[in-house]
């Protein structure tokens, strides 16, 4: 039995999504009262020199954030904690004295030693800051060993999330480019359905090839590759890629740093940022099936970002469709739109009513993914092109319900939505979206 069944035992896991079906990454959460109270108490006690009393601690605040898929015993003799947890695919496992912290993950296992995997591990080891990686019999590890007066909780965790996080990243990228390369603890994902594996597989190419058909002759460079960061964004966070896939679309976002001074520099990371993607497009379904599945995640990949500061972002982007009318390229005005919305579901945490409501305008602009995913309540209807806008509002109306217990302010003010068609109503939700009253 693998790891996760042991952990789970019928509980289901948690990862971002509606319905059971798989949306985006998981996000740093807001931090309760609760949290932040287990947080201060393992940093004093740490202070106070109760190394294993902290440590306890701050695995209760693990447990809280991270669930069932954190496990922790203390040896009843010793007193030692020996832990695991999982990050995606991978385990993470330790023990932790009196005297020291260790900590490591397997990343991969390998049937013979390849000097040219053995540099790129040496190169990766400069991006670490908290562990490293080495070889041990014939296993890729990541890893940190360190006196527990050295390590406090704070420290533990920035180091965990490291070791976790760069394992998980990994494991499909060496499989892929090196050979001998002998993969471990796959059995600790999870399979999607059919219909959904289908279903993505069938958008990810056609919003890529509705992407290159819109960009194909747009002369504006700037606006091109918005549109592009929009397919990329989009994809990332409605498909929701795993593994080798994953790696893929970071590889090109990575070609594009936002400094770019002139268009013929831009011209040619927007070529390249096209030839990549259209690379992916043309994958076969059992490649592209490979990197779609759920995994349980512990440590958060992306920061929470408070609302006022979220606001404040979309209210200067939402310069980019107006400048779309002013060029005369109205018909860019939802895949921009979807490009602000898209970055910011992909790369922040975000209170819970700002996410469905993101999500709501995702849906209502992509009516046709969702009903293919299974979604029975449509919000657009593709036969008249018309929203459907008694729908929407009704949604609308219930998130107001829901959440304006928690913030006495939260309303969303759908009077002002235009529904005459899909440009203007993306920029309008977006108009009223930064205008809500979110304190956190």
């Amino acid at each position: 039995m693998s790891l996760l069944s042991k952990i789970f035992n019928g509980i289901p896991p948690k990862y971002s999504g509606t319905d059971g079906i798989k949306f985006g990454r998981f996000s740093e959460p807001a931090e309760t009262e609760e949290l932040y109270n287990l947080r201060i108490s393992a940093d004093e006690l740490f202070d106070q020199g109760k190394y294993l009393d902290s440590y306890i601690i701050y695995f209760n605040y693990l447990q809280e954030l991270g669930g069932p898929a954190v496990l922790l015993d203390i040896d009843s003799s010793t007193g030692d904690l020996t832990f695991k947890l999982l990050q995606g695919s991978k385990i993470v496992s330790g023990v932790i004295s009196d005297l020291e912290v260790r900590a490591q993950s397997v990343v991969a296992k390998f049937s013979k030693v390849d000097i040219t995997l053995l540099r790129f591990l040496l190169g990766k080891n400069c991006d670490l800051a908290y562990s490293k990686f080495s070889i041990s019999g014939d296993s890729i590890i990541i890893n940190q060993l360190c006196p527990i007066k050295d390590m406090s909780p704070e420290a533990f965790s920035d180091m965990l999330s490291e070791i976790a996080i760069a394992s998980d990243g990994l494991d499909e990228m060496i499989e892929a480019e090196f050979p001998n390369i002998i993969p471990v603890d796959y059995e600790n994902t999870i399979a999607l359905p059919k219909n959904e594996v289908k279903t993505k597989i069938d958008f990810l190419r056609l919003w890529i090839s509705q992407m290159i058909s819109t960009t194909e002759n747009l002369e504006n460079e700037t606006l091109k590759t918005y549109v592009i960061l929009s397919c990329i964004f989009k994809i990332l966070y409605l498909i929701s890629p795993e593994g080798l896939l994953l790696s893929y679309f970071r590889r090109i976002l990575s070609m594009y740093s936002g400094n770019e001074e002139n268009d013929y520099l831009r011209a040619e990371i927007n070529y390249k940022m096209n030839e990549k993607l259209n690379e992916i497009g043309e994958k076969s379904d059992s490649e592209l099936e490979k990197s779609l599945f759920k995994t349980y995640t512990v440590f958060p990949e992306t920061e929470y970002q408070k609302f006022s500061e979220m606001a404040e972002d979309i209210n200067s982007l939402l310069q980019l469709p107006v400048n779309c009318i002013k060029q005369r390229q109205k018909k860019l005005i939802v895949p921009i739109c979807e490009y602000i919305v898209g970055i910011h579901l992909y790369q922040h945490g975000m209170p819970e009513a700002a996410k469905e409501l993101l999500m709501l305008f995702f849906r209502s602009l992509n009516s046709d993914f969702f009903t293919s995913l299974g979604f029975d309540n449509s919000l657009y209807d593709d036969t008249t092109s018309q929203f459907l806008k008694g729908r929407i509002i009704q949604e609308i109306e219930n998130i107001n319900r829901k959440y304006s217990v928690i913030y006495p302010q939260f309303s969303f003010d759908f009077s002002e939505l235009d529904f005459s068609s899909k440009e203007d109503f993306a920029y309008t939700f977006l108009f009223e979206f930064k205008n809500l009253q979110i304190t956190d």
